[in-house]
């Protein structure tokens, strides 16, 4: 049995399964029993764990008086011999009306007669730490989507390009109050990302297609794919997305045995950003560090903006250093994102004035925010990028990301 192909927790049309081998039949229930425990403690109509699968007391009648405008229901069943079981998904006759109305909204998936109902939601501000720790327990499991942290959703979100007048776009996918699913564009339309928890791939489908029809733009919509999520992969082609040379890449650094140790020279002294005070001194330096051209805008619209930046929830100045000159200037900037919850950092931005680059001020600004990062109890950083600069500071190859395109 090919239980990622045929996983029956999430029904998205009309299948069939008999499995004729008893061994594979009764692998099939354990995994089924080891899931179905994630909800349920125990359940009366568990029972003959030797003899497969075993549904009792007519539970699709019962069903169809309960749950009358479910979509889907499991019907699990086994002959008396229990050498044989059969996977049965009944769908019920529903106008064409109603299940244009729920799509997208509401699945009701029952396993062994317990309710699981799947309700999408679009976000809003109140779901904001939801989604970092949707995040943070993603990246738990499995680093695959270390690229799409809870700290670059925090970057993005409070970032000035970040379009804000999209963000109700943003899909949220629940199992009663539990965040499962996540799909999410990336500043503005034309990038994606999606993810669900473990346990709750089959519900990827649906996911992607939302993705796709709310997220594309004019040139189609990009997604990054871990070169070995080959799962992933193949799921974007099966909906003809192709790969794009554009990619993304993840360097790590392990903190606990490192030098984080800098020279510096002594008209430049490291201090931390100063939130209510710093914002004209920060944004002048990072207009010429990102090598920006003509004045540096100070109108409101652009100034409230680097407020909002300077607003993210988890920004902790001690973990932003900033190089400054002898004439009160700034001329280099490192930023770290630090959750207790994790135990690494997430480097983003780092840059340095041109009249000051070439001078190791870089390098000093990323050490002492490391060295911070590590006092707080990091054990490693990641950064997105392919940079030497970052390799000479010790980072090592961690992930690489390919886009796959879907033209519109």
């Amino acid at each position: 049995m090919n239980w990622t192909e045929n996983h029956p927790l999430f029904i998205r049309e009309r299948k069939f399964m008999i499995l004729k081998d008893k061994k594979e039949a009764e692998d099939c229930f354990n995994r089924l029993v080891e899931l179905f425990n994630r909800f349920v403690e125990s359940h009366k109509n568990i029972e003959n764990l030797k003899t497969g699968l075993k549904l009792i007391v007519n539970w699709e009648e019962h069903l169809k008086l309960k749950y009358p405008e479910r979509e889907f229901i499991l019907i699990l069943s086994s002959t008396i011999a229990g050498e044989d079981v059969a996977i049965r998904f009944n769908q019920d006759t529903l106008s064409r009306e109603y299940m244009n109305a729920i799509r997208n909204r509401l699945r009701i998936y029952i396993i062994w007669g317990i309710v699981m109902k799947i309700v999408f939601r679009n976000f809003d501000d109140s779901y904001y730490e939801q989604v970092c720790d949707f995040l943070i327990e993603l990246s738990k499991d499995d680093r695959k989507h270390i690229n799409w942290n809870w700290a670059r959703w925090e970057w993005m979100f409070f970032h000035p390009e970040f379009n804000r007048d999209l963000k109700n776009k943003i899909g949220l996918w629940y199992l009663a109050d539990e965040l499962v699913a996540i799909a999410t564009y990336d500043h503005y339309f034309g990038e994606a990302f999606f993810a669900t928890k473990q346990g709750f791939e089959e519900f990827e489908k649906d996911i992607l297609e939302y993705a796709i029809a709310t997220f594309s733009n004019e040139g189609g919509l990009g997604v990054a794919v871990n070169d070995k999520d080959i799962h992933t992969v193949d799921l974007l082609r099966s909906y003809h997305f192709v790969k794009h040379d554009q990619t993304e890449n993840i360097l790590e650094l392990a903190l606990e045995n490192v030098s984080l140790e800098g020279t510096i020279s002594e008209d430049i002294t490291l201090k931390n950003i100063d939130i209510k005070n710093d914002l004209y001194k920060l944004h002048h330096m990072l207009w010429q560090a990102f090598d920006n051209e003509g004045p540096v805008p100070v109108d409101e619209v652009t100034m409230n903006k680097q407020k909002e930046m300077l607003s993210a929830t988890h920004l902790n100045p001690f973990l932003h250093v900033v190089a400054e000159n002898k004439d009160g200037e700034y001329v280099a900037y490192c930023g770290l994102w630090y959750s207790p919850k994790t135990d690494y950092v997430y480097v983003e931005p780092v840059c340095t004035v041109p009249e000051y680059r070439h001078k190791g001020l870089g390098q000093v600004v990323v050490m002492e925010a490391l060295k911070r990062g590590r006092s707080l109890g990091a054990k490693k950083a990641y950064v997105i990028s392919d940079s030497h600069f970052y390799k000479s500071l010790g980072f090592q190859q961690h992930s690489h990301y390919m886009f796959y395109w879907h033209n519109s």
